[in-house]
């Protein structure tokens, strides 16, 4: 706590644990091996800068990222394996992925400093393959878990794909399919940047 930088240095894997929620102020990343594995909830209030090395989340042993504090520097060598939460009412990047695959999520500002989201990134087919609604064909790679956990924002999201994503063929009729608890739904034409690759 307090006004203190905590840095994960090392080839060693590691663990942060206790008996309530840790709240550390600024975090710096920066291992050469090894994850950081969280088994408790750990909160960030001013910053976290990923450099090289991974963090292991989970739904119960969550990252947060309190209203006001920023995240830099995320990659394909370093960033969230889990579920990343985010407090306040700035436009936010999920610093998330699988494996060494960095696949980030974004949203647009909340209205409120205490609305917060929850996104986790797969790297494997969703589940619920066949109810789709008016989609003609669904990833069979990844997909993406966005929550809004606290609030009524509604945000605009962007969503990204690279050369470890697949089904990417033509951008007019690129859509995103949006999981309402028994059907994927079509959400209408979407604004795209890039190509087909990235």
């Amino acid at each position: 706590g307090g006004n203190v930088t905590v840095k994960f240095p090392g080839s060693n894997t590691q663990t942060v644990f206790g008996s309530v929620t840790i709240p550390l102020h600024r975090v710096i990343v920066s291992k050469t091996t090894g994850d950081i594995t969280l088994q408790k909830e750990v909160t960030i209030a001013n910053s976290i800068k990923f450099n090289t090395g991974y963090i292991v989340s989970s739904s119960t042993n969550l990252l947060t990222i309190k209203h006001g504090a920023t995240v830099s520097s995320a990659s394909s060598t370093s960033f969230v394996k889990g579920p990343v939460k985010k407090v306040g009412s700035a436009s936010f990047i999920f610093p998330v992925g699988k494996g060494t695959n960095y696949n980030p999520i974004a949203i647009a500002a909340p209205s409120a400093s205490t609305d917060a989201f929850t996104a986790e990134y797969h790297n494997q087919i969703r589940p619920y393959f066949s109810n789709k609604d008016s989609l003609t064909y669904l990833s069979d790679c990844e997909y993406w878990d966005l929550s809004r956990v606290t609030g009524s924002s509604n945000v605009q999201v962007t969503l990204n794909w690279n050369s470890n994503s697949c089904d990417i063929y033509t951008l007019s009729t690129l859509r995103i399919g949006r999981w309402d608890g028994s059907k994927w739904n079509n959400t209408g034409p979407v604004t795209t940047t890039g190509n087909t690759t990235a």
